[in-house]
């Protein structure tokens, strides 16, 4: 990849050369802890409506890194920096659980539906791309599910500069502020 760093558009280019029904986005900062997680993760894609899955993402420490995306208050890594050890809320951490999305670290997709939906928006090169898929996934009519049962560690940012443009959040705002506040499915088994 020649061109400035772009997360979307490097999605965008490997699943167009990618074959196969389902694709699944992995970081080159993850490693993976279960043996299975892909079977995992595909199986899900099996239920009726479910565009898209993501695994646990922990963090080097064992620490939460998301357990899925919600949009209350605005959008956010469900868990994030908590103990993996816990349960969580209505023992959340431990159950298969439709949310309003799953980050790009880890993600198990119908190709279809991602073509369907024109991709990843290379407008967000860095941050809340997967935000803004996950928002078009909803938007769209489709569900996506967060599952406990596959788990990867995530070493965010190691590979590329952590930093947030404030114009990348002032666009996901602009685009998806009508979501932010609404109930969504992060406390709702799929």
């Amino acid at each position: 990849y020649d061109s400035p760093f772009n997360f979307s558009d490097k999605c965008n280019i490997g699943v167009k050369n990618s074959n196969g029904d389902v694709v699944i986005l992995l970081n080159d900062d993850t490693e993976v802890i279960d043996s299975g997680w892909i079977e995992t993760l595909v199986s899900m894609l099996q239920f009726p409506g479910v565009a898209m899955v993501g695994p646990m993402l922990l963090l080097e420490d064992s620490r939460i890194q998301s357990a899925g995306h919600t949009n209350i208050p605005s959008p956010h890594n469900i868990g994030s920096g908590l103990s993996s050890n816990q349960t969580g809320k209505f023992g959340m951490f431990g159950v298969t659980r439709r949310v309003s999305g799953v980050t790009a670290a880890c993600a198990a997709i119908h190709r279809s539906i991602y073509e369907e939906l024109g991709g990843f928006s290379i407008d967000f090169p860095a941050c809340f791309n997967d935000l803004d898929f996950g928002n078009k996934v909803l938007e769209a009519g489709y569900h996506i599910v967060w599952t406990p049962l596959a788990r990867l560690f995530h070493f965010e940012s190691l590979t590329r500069d952590p930093a947030v443009a404030p114009h990348e959040m002032a666009m996901l705002e602009k685009r998806w502020k009508r979501y932010f506040g609404r109930e969504d499915y992060s406390r709702q088994p799929a």
